[in-house]
């Protein structure tokens, strides 16, 4: 499920102000066993995403902690690695970028004098007059066979659209600082055709996620002082694109109070439309490849599954495990595509009948993957992993691998290992693999210890 389908919900949690938004925030910072779609990022620097519909206007953000790969995996991860976020790759400094890549290929720059800038529409003439003084100038875009990104600055006015971290308001959570902007500040978000299609909203900030977010005084000071901020819209316009096409884009400016208070139907205060703007959407199209599909491979063994804590007294709880049977499990690819970025899939497990709902919630929090190159076990091999709501008994999560097609075609075999993570201990106590044990426990924390478990015996083969 795509980030931006959670617009509601974050919607709800986000756009609220004052009293009421910190404690709606403070409530569900705390709230350790709600199930939510989850990211994991391997960067040297993590970088701040973009969160559902609003959040990345309404700024309810989660600051995530980088995962390092293991050193002795380098030789194998040197063909097994991320995928290339198309979005971050505009973001990237070209000295920085991989060459001879065919998304590299797929990149074009946007001249100068190709398109034009004009105030579409104002609130009142001071609202005409503020948007007067912004320039927005458009430096690459790349149409990855879905989506078309574009990069670029703006300009003017940029002390409306940040604020140094401290001024945000805050709650601590175990995933990190949540934040929610202040009332007065101002985000742009976009409306967007191509290819004859509906104009449709974006609801996401225009601008380069870190800085839709919150910066330290002395970034906040230097993007005052340059005057202007990294601005990278990643624009969902559709695939089947071929040729040229013409893109239809206009740039919103909200304030945080109406959008808390109308969400949706609240009113921009200005607008700038962009004409004149066109792209190739052929190396895009080109790249993206359906791949045929495995068979569903059966899952055998049982599984120890985290129960959660129960029975609270005072600083200690009831925490405990419950061991359940695999048998009539399944594992299976939903979809396989090649695409600029790598190779995408969706991965389904169908856990048992029998399960419950809450049993298969609180089994989908501790799942993972990791892949087999030509039989070596080549890690995970991704920076991101997204999981669906949990529906029935259906674990779904996506994940994309830099595999491009010219590796593809000389692997021998490519394996999916799903591997989960088993509570061993809780607050330095052993749990029981079936059981319960009374532990040290604060409410709104989880010190939980979990031992890695690879379903070996069950991999399920992509190629080969």
């Amino acid at each position: 499920m795509k980030e931006r389908e959670y617009y509601h919900d974050v919607l709800q949690q986000t756009l609220l102000s004052g009293d009421a938004l910190r404690q709606r925030l403070r409530a569900d910072a705390l709230d350790a066993e709600r199930a939510l779609p989850r990211q994991r990022r391997g960067r040297g620097r993590p970088r701040i995403a973009r969160l559902a519909g609003y959040a990345a206007a309404a700024l309810v953000l989660c600051f995530g902690t980088a995962m390092s790969i293991p050193t002795a995996r380098a030789a194998i991860l040197q063909v097994l690695h991320p995928a290339v976020d198309t979005g971050e790759y505009l973001s990237t400094p070209a000295q920085e970028r991989a060459e001879g890549t065919a998304i590299e290929e797929a990149v074009e720059p946007i001249e100068a004098g190709s398109y034009t800038v004009v105030v579409a529409q104002a609130a009142d003439d001071g609202w005409r007059a503020w948007a007067e003084r912004l320039t927005l100038t458009l430096g690459e875009l790349l149409y990855d066979g879905e989506t078309l990104h574009l990069s670029g600055t703006l300009a003017g006015n940029t002390a409306d659209f940040i604020r140094p971290e401290s001024e945000y308001l805050r709650a601590e959570a175990d995933e990190g600082t949540v934040l929610a902007p202040l009332d007065d500040m101002i985000v742009g978000d976009c409306s967007f055709s191509a290819g004859g299609a509906p104009a449709k909203r974006l609801g996401l900030s225009i601008l380069d996620a870190e800085y839709a977010v919150a910066l330290d005084r002395t970034d906040y000071d230097g993007a005052v002082a340059a005057g202007s901020l990294p601005v990278l819209m990643s624009l969902p316009v559709g695939p089947g694109l071929t040729g040229e096409q013409t893109l239809s884009l206009e740039i919103l400016f909200f304030d945080m109070r109406s959008l808390r208070q109308s969400g949706e139907e609240a009113a921009p205060l200005a607008t700038l439309r962009v004409e004149g703007l066109t792209f190739d959407a052929t190396a895009g199209s080109a790249a993206v490849e359906a791949l045929p599909l495995p068979a569903p491979v059966a899952m055998t063994g049982s599984a120890v599954v985290f129960m959660g804590a129960e029975q609270v007294e005072g600083d200690t709880a009831l925490v405990g495990n419950e061991l359940l049977p695999l048998e009539g499990a399944t594992l299976s690819l939903i979809s396989l595509r090649q695409t600029l970025a790598g190779l995408e899939m969706e991965v389904c497990l169908r856990l048992p009948a029998g399960w419950t709902h809450e049993q298969c919630v609180r089994f989908s929090r501790q799942v993972d993957a990791e892949f087999l190159l030509d039989g070596e076990n080549a890690g995970q091999g991704y920076d991101r992993i997204t999981f669906s709501p949990v529906e029935g008994n259906e674990v779904r999560f996506a994940l994309a691998i830099g595999l491009t097609a010219q590796e593809w075609d000389a692997l021998h075999s490519l394996d999916l290992l799903l591997v989960y993570r088993e509570a061993c201990a809780y607050g330095g106590v052993e749990l029981p693999q079936n059981g319960w044990a009374r532990v040290p426990y604060r409410d709104g924390s989880v010190d939980a210890a979990y031992e890695a478990r690879r379903f070996a015996d069950c991999p399920l083969s992509l190629l080969g």
